[in-house]
């Protein structure tokens, strides 16, 4: 989205166990990356899958590395801190998503 940085997901921390390690993303405004003005309502990335949920962190995704490629935004985390796994989705929707959820 042109003149408007974004900070990519981020580890957070839910209400329970299970959701420790989950991403949300922000977006700040254009002219400063010093206050959130933008915070996803969901998680974007929690753990579901037995290779996130079986491990040596139960129940956890760890954020890791953050790419976009040709307008996909590609998350490589690691999955119950045992595996590695990759998150896709379009950049210009989690933008659209992110607009609509004040801080």
């Amino acid at each position: 989205m042109p003149g408007r940085a974004w900070w990519p997901p981020t580890r957070g921390r839910g209400a329970t166990r299970r959701a420790a390690g989950s991403s949300f993303s922000t977006a700040p405004p254009a002219t400063t990356s010093s206050s959130v003005r933008y915070r996803g309502r969901d998680w974007l990335l929690q753990p579901e899958e037995p290779h996130e949920l079986e491990g040596y962190y139960p129940g956890v995704c760890f954020p890791c590395g953050k790419v976009v490629i040709d307008g996909t935004l590609f998350v490589y985390y690691g999955g119950a801190d045992k595996y590695v796994g990759l998150a896709t989705c379009p950049m210009a929707e989690l933008l659209e998503y992110l607009l609509t959820c004040p801080a």
